[in-house]
């Protein structure tokens, strides 16, 4: 399953195909995140292991 807020939906729906290019270039992953992603993240990280004061940002590498 893929999220992604309504507006942002709205968004790609008129921004036409060139700017939709240019958007997905500005992401190194090259999609939106998975509801599967994010699970994954949190799981791992409500697991054990020796990671302290990080600040994760599932954004595919990018800030939109």
């Amino acid at each position: 399953m893929r999220f992604s807020p309504p507006d942002f939906e709205q968004y790609l729906r008129t921004a036409g195909e060139e700017k939709c290019r240019q958007l997905w270039q500005l992401v190194p992953a090259g999609r939106l995140g998975t509801m599967d992603a994010y699970a994954s993240m949190v799981t791992y990280l409500a697991g054990d292991h020796y990671l302290v004061g990080q600040v994760i940002s599932p954004n595919g590498g990018a800030v939109i």
